[in-house]
């Protein structure tokens, strides 16, 4: 269980495709995982609860805002949710930041959900039910899409690094994790292809031709590693999963935040109407004020006087200059 598996020779064209887990690594890594995923989880969750302290609320109440606005305006919140977060109908405005964001969004939840899904079967489906998914034809096309999408995930970030250091639209912001933002996305998916080139020299299965990108970084890295892939493997394996864990550790200070942000912003104006003040504008009062306006006040002062929603709107904000 603790030791190092060897390299196996190359599966025979016989054998149903399959997902190796974690080959040549000790086995006690599979739990060791979730051991140092939780000090992650933990700043994570600090990090977060800071962040809702700062637009001026508390998480019971942000939590008991958005149960009850599902629970009064399910549909709506449906709607905007599925609409703004899946549909990405506020984004398809602009044609080229609409391009590279749902390459960036896509891909990654891609990333996300596949990587999810190995876990998944190693973890859970596979000892307590025997059950592994990842097999056969479901196999080769799950290898097919999370290649594709490894590269959607570089092209979407050269076309927003192009957009934001190049073009430089005037009405585009910026927050100072942008480039490390950038960074953590290009390594994400340049870390991905080469672990599976990697992977495919330590078991080069025959059906290694539907994983095709990482199929051609193992041609690349093959003459690199001397014949010795496996002490690769494990050394960019633990790269990977260090950056990981630091990225889901400092999510909540990057501007990648409105991914945890947006859909509970979302819930929460719903079923506000854009443009309609929640205190309207008294002009028959001020008129007949005769220039004596002592009491009348129009606006707010400063956010600080904004309900709690409409604060936490504010935070929402990715200074992406779409409004």
């Amino acid at each position: 269980m603790g030791t190092v598996a060897a390299v196996s020779a190359a599966p025979t064209a016989s054998v149903d495709p399959f997902r190796e887990y974690l080959p040549s690594l000790p086995g006690w890594l599979a739990w060791g995982i979730y051991v140092a995923l939780v000090p992650a989880v933990v700043i994570f969750g600090w990090l977060f609860i800071r962040r809702v302290h700062r637009s001026g609320t508390t998480c019971r109440e942000l939590s008991a805002g958005v149960l009850a606005a599902v629970r009064d305006n399910p549909r709506a919140v449906g709607r905007r949710v599925i609409g703004d977060v899946f549909g990405q109908a506020r984004v398809r405005r602009d044609r080229l930041g609409a391009t590279l964001h749902l390459l960036i969004f896509g891909s990654f939840g891609l990333l996300l959900v596949g990587t999810a899904l190995v876990g998944v079967q190693h973890d859970l489906t596979s000892p307590a039910f025997g059950w592994e998914y990842l097999r056969g034809d479901f196999y080769l096309g799950f290898e097919l899409v999370l290649d594709t999408a490894a590269l959607g995930l570089l092209a979407g970030t050269a076309l927003a690094m192009w957009r934001r250091y190049r073009q430089r639209p005037a009405h585009l912001g910026g927050r100072r994790s942008v480039p490390v933002v950038y960074g953590f996305l290009i390594f994400f998916a340049l870390s991905g292809l080469i672990l599976e080139a990697l992977r495919l020299l330590v078991h080069p299965a025959p059906w290694r031709h539907w994983s095709y990108a990482g199929f051609v970084v193992s041609k690349i890295l093959h003459p690199l590693t001397d014949g010795h892939p496996v002490g690769a493997y494990q050394t960019f394996w633990a790269l990977h999963v260090i950056v990981a864990f630091v990225f889901i550790a400092l999510l909540p200070m990057l501007m990648l935040d409105h991914v945890l942000v947006l859909p509970l912003n979302l819930a929460l104006q719903a079923t506000r109407e854009p443009g309609r003040l929640t205190t309207p504008f008294d002009l028959p009062r001020i008129v007949a004020a005769d220039g004596d306006l002592d009491g009348i006040t129009a606006g707010v002062a400063s956010p600080v006087e904004l309900p709690w929603q409409r604060r936490f709107m504010l935070d929402a904000c990715i200074d992406c200059g779409r409004c």
